[in-house]
């Protein structure tokens, strides 16, 4: 049994699985965004939040300990906050922009080679 298939249904298929890729690049771009904003406004807030002290006179040596945990944890967190090389690479918008724009160029070549390919209707 032998099975025919036109050519030009590998570019089509190439052309689907690309456009999918690029959905899923799209949509990890945006989930990525709101995720970073949400994250940025949540360490504004712990941060600013972290100024309150109780006034309690019998807390004074348990305020002081908690005060060292807290501004250590807060020296923890800046530290691994802090941005490498790739990071920047990858929060740049240009990253994502040429990227989404290189793998729309890929689809689109092989969309046109489907077209190209694909076979001619008789009129």
């Amino acid at each position: 049994m032998k099975m025919q298939i036109h050519e030009s249904l590998g570019p089509l298929l190439r052309g689907i699985g690309l456009t999918i890729i690029l959905i899923g690049t799209i949509a990890g771009a945006v989930q990525a965004r709101k995720h970073a904003g949400a994250w940025q406004t949540l360490h504004q807030t712990t941060a600013s939040e972290g100024g309150h002290k109780t006034s309690a006179a019998t807390a004074a040596p348990r305020e002081n300990s908690l005060e060292t945990l807290t501004r250590e944890i807060e020296e923890l967190r800046e530290t691994v906050q802090e941005d490498t090389m790739v990071e920047d690479v990858l929060t740049n918008p240009w990253f994502d922009v040429l990227g989404i724009a290189g793998s729309c160029i890929a689809a689109a070549s092989f969309y046109a080679e489907w077209y190209c390919k694909r076979p001619k209707r008789i009129a």
